[in-house]
């Protein structure tokens, strides 16, 4: 087996909150005919500060499970560590299971 096709297998572990994972509560904004109720979904949460910028600051995203994310839009919320986030662009998917999510605090 190669070293991706561990890693899809293993996905659970790196998504375990007991090891790497912090629980996001993620809330779709809208999916026919109503408004989608929150669901508890686990993420690699990262923030760094963004000296490239004019403005300096911080620079938010995570890493979860493309299937926990896979129709997420911008604006909709995640709530990580207490604090609410909102979904910049929609998640990049990676292909190896994982989508990368860009975040910002308003």
């Amino acid at each position: 087996m190669t070293l991706k096709a561990d890693m899809i297998t293993d996905l659970d572990e790196f998504f375990n909150t007991d090891e790497f994972a912090d629980a996001a509560i993620y809330t779709p904004a809208y999916v026919a005919p109503a408004v989608a109720a929150p669901v508890t979904i686990n993420v690699l949460f990262n923030k760094e500060y963004d000296a490239m910028s004019n403005v300096g600051g911080f620079r938010y995203w995570c890493i979860a499970k493309t299937t926990d994310v896979l129709s997420a839009k911008p604006n909709e919320t995640m709530v990580i560590n207490s604090v609410t986030y909102k979904i910049k662009s929609p998640p990049h998917h990676t292909g190896d299971g994982t989508s990368e999510i860009e975040l910002s605090i308003d």
